[in-house]
């Protein structure tokens, strides 16, 4: 069976085209005109807008201002250039020897059956061994059967890190393709890597991690495009890395070298991001690194809010252990430029505290009445609206239009609770369990994501500010000394307010809830035969499909589902006429047949496309 094109035709997933010279330099004219305005706005308002009335909120607000202009320009120096090293070459054969790790522990057959399938296609791929630390008989016995080498280990210790740990001294390979268990690899993955490593520095080649279940909590349609929470890392910073030799590992669609990884022991254990920790210490030890910008593998985002904070704590927790146990700004064999674009990462996650701070000050201000600015209008206007437009406008052009302001806003308040908990660890030295990220099948019933308590007590505490603002005015009209400033205050908060009820309504969107179908859905067109009915596909995963036809079918019915030359055993779940007098069944594959699924939708996986049109099935 035919399937769509291969993944370098999807819309978005190839390497971008290079950016103009004029694009390049206008970019850096506006980065510069904003960071010169900030430079004048904070100096202003170290001079002209703090006095001993606005001192007590003036000083918190000019330090958060000047934490954020540090932080926006390590982000400069990170998306300066993304075009730094050019593509490699394809290779249609290679010298080396490639085998392909999965490292997998609990993920059921309808998330790694996929994953099996895809790596066992992968072209140059001398091997591709299943690290199964769950000790699964059916993961034993899908190896078997395609041909896949199945390992297991006694002891469960260091999960993944350890995991891939336990195999290296087995392996005789030059490198190693490390996929997650939910990504599917296309076949080109190695054809379109290898090349870098004809340079013996390499140790490592990255490739961005993308998604095919793109309605998931992450993503969202912008424009006529859909974007996802995490495109801006890893189709812009990521690559943006290269031209100060610091991209990272980050988990899976990574190629690397072997004798680097063995060089230092292997894969670093002693926190929860291996990835990024590993990466520091290959470059401690003079390797070079190399993110290629074009997706190669596709896998599950967090489909809902619980699946998302559950990541973002584990993510932050281990960078939090990073920053404790590498001491990369003190510690030798890193370049400075290194050091900034790490501790840009990793620095990243206390930027929650600085957030919470900005959505706690406009309602302290209103219930002190104390404004954290002492000025004239004018000069507010002429200062802050210069530089916050700029300073919008630099980061649009070089997040190279990747996300929004708004959007942003909502995600770092969605995840404020996993963050602010996950920073807190820096504190401990408790060890870490490895939370492995809930795929795949979610029970019967859709069930909404709980909002952890700091987010309705932002809102009340917000929405009890502007009720005692009024009230207060009400009482005592003439309290107000600059009551210009008064009012940008209260637009702040109720700003601050309208980003707390989206971060709320898209944890409780129903769009999210817990999935009834065992995996992802596809949108996909083609001819199917249901029992000895020809019926239109409409959509299909893993574990069912949806299809239109001529009749409608009785509940619970066990038939024949024919997709080409497969067939499925399928019940029928339900069944009923359109408006259109059409009848549309939804059938559930029966159990033991998730091998044959595999083989229908992994395909699919891959190639399903990016611009919200259905797939076509052949």
């Amino acid at each position: 069976m035919e399937v769509l094109p291969p993944q370098r035709d999807w819309p978005g997933s190839e390497i971008p085209e290079p950016e103009s010279r004029t694009h390049r330099r206008v970019t850096a004219l506006i980065a510069i005109a904003a960071i010169t305005m900030t430079v004048l706005y904070l100096g202003w308002r170290v001079l002209f807008t703090i006095d001993a009335t606005s001192a007590l909120l003036g000083i918190p607000l000019l330090i958060l201002e000047v934490w954020a202009f540090i932080s926006a320009l390590m982000h400069g120096v990170v998306l300066w250039d993304l075009d730094a090293i050019p593509a490699a070459p394809r290779r249609e054969t290679t010298d080396k020897r490639v085998v392909v790790l999965i490292p997998t522990y609990n993920e059921p057959p309808e998330v790694l059956m996929p994953t099996l399938l895809g790596a066992k296609g992968v072209t140059l791929a001398a091997e591709v061994w299943v690290l199964d630390d769950g000790t699964r008989d059916w993961v034993r016995d899908a190896c078997a059967e395609l041909g896949l080498v199945w390992r297991t280990r006694e002891e469960h210790e260091h999960a993944k890190a350890g995991n891939i740990n336990a195999a290296l001294p087995d392996i005789d390979a030059d490198l190693v393709a490390v996929l997650d268990a939910d990504h599917v690899a296309s076949r080109d993955l190695l054809s379109h890597t290898i090349a870098y490593f004809d340079d013996p520095s390499v140790a490592l080649v990255q490739t961005p991690q993308d998604f095919f279940n793109q309605e998931s909590f992450e993503h969202d349609v912008l424009g006529d495009r859909i974007i996802g929470e995490e495109d801006l890392f890893y189709r812009a910073m990521a690559a943006g890395r290269n031209r100060w030799n610091a991209a990272f590992w980050v988990g899976t669609g990574a190629i690397i070298r072997l004798d680097a990884l063995r060089s230092i022991g292997g894969v670093a254990t002693n926190s929860l991001t291996e990835d990024i920790q590993t990466t520091i210490v290959l470059h401690r030890h003079g390797w070079s690194t190399v993110h290629h910008n074009e997706v190669l593998a596709r896998g599950l985002a967090a489909a809902d809010a619980d699946q998302y904070l559950t990541q973002r704590f584990r993510w932050g927790t281990g960078a939090m252990q990073v920053l404790r146990h590498e001491r990369f700004m003190t510690r030798p064999g890193l370049t400075f430029a290194q050091r900034i674009c790490y501790l840009s990462t990793l620095l990243g996650w206390w930027d929650s505290w600085r957030i919470l701070a900005l959505l706690l000050l406009p309602p302290i201000s209103l219930l002190l009445a104390s404004f954290p600015f002492s000025t004239t209008l004018t000069a507010f206007i002429l200062f802050f609206g210069a530089s916050f437009s700029l300073q919008q406008l630099a980061m649009w052009r070089l997040t190279r239009r990747r996300s929004t302001p708004r959007r942003s806003m909502i995600f770092d308040t969605i995840k404020l609770p996993a963050t602010l908990s996950a920073t807190l660890t820096i504190f401990s030295r408790r060890p870490r369990r490895f939370q492995v990220t809930d795929k795949g099948r979610r029970g019967s019933e859709r069930l909404q994501s709980r909002v952890s308590p700091l987010l309705p007590a932002l809102l009340i505490v917000e929405l009890a500010a502007v009720l005692v603002f009024v009230l207060s005015l009400v009482i005592a009209p003439d309290r107000l000394d600059n009551p210009w400033i008064a009012a940008l205050t209260v637009a702040w908060l109720l700003f601050n307010t309208y980003i707390v009820i989206m971060a709320i309504v898209r944890i409780r969107d129903s769009r999210y809830a817990g999935e009834r179908r065992s995996s992802v859905r596809l949108r996909v067109t083609g001819q199917a035969v249901l029992g000895t009915e020809a019926v239109e596909i409409q959509d299909l995963s893993l574990g069912g499909a949806k299809v239109t036809g001529d009749l409608v079918w009785p509940p619970r019915d066990i038939v024949d589902l024919r997709l080409g030359y497969r067939s499925l055993m399928v019940i029928v779940t339900r069944s009923e006429r359109d408006s259109d007098g059409r009848g549309v069944t939804q059938v559930q594959f029966l159990p033991g047949q998730e091998l044959i699924a595999a083989e229908v939708v992994s395909p699919l996986l891959v190639a399903s496309r990016h611009d919200g049109t259905s797939s076509e099935l052949h």
